[in-house]
């Protein structure tokens, strides 16, 4: 808990009753995403980014 006296582990271990609304709850979630990687990231990038002017159909299996 990284507590160096005492009234720290107390403090702390309080900490653990707070409640988030979900609102807020969503907003840290939302800002913890981590970034795609390489090559993840290609699926988030517009389709003309990717196929330029070509028309494609999506593939259903």
């Amino acid at each position: 808990m990284g507590a160096s006296q005492p009234e720290q582990v107390t403090e702390n271990a309080a900490s653990l009753d707070i409640v988030l609304a979900p609102e807020h709850q969503a907003g840290l979630d939302a800002a913890g995403v981590p970034p795609a990687l390489n090559p993840y990231f290609i699926f988030q990038l517009p389709w003309s980014q990717i196929f330029g002017s070509s028309q494609v159909q999506k593939w259903e299996r």
